[in-house]
């Protein structure tokens, strides 16, 4: 999930104005899109090649 918040000021008004954008991906898709097009269809035994560390981090 990633959050982005803005907060800006109208110079002729002086009014501020308050954006928010939420923007929620499948984790999937981001696995995805880090190994690229052109492994997509064996994403998971690219995936592990890129990152052989990963059964580490949860030690």
């Amino acid at each position: 999930m990633d959050i982005m918040y803005i907060r800006d000021t109208d110079p002729e008004t002086g009014n501020r104005h308050y954006l928010m954008s939420l923007d929620i991906s499948d984790p999937i898709e981001v696995v995805k899109q880090t190994v690229g097009a052109d492994h997509r269809d064996n994403w998971e035994k690219e995936y592990v090649r890129l990152y052989p560390e990963i059964p580490t981090w949860r030690l």
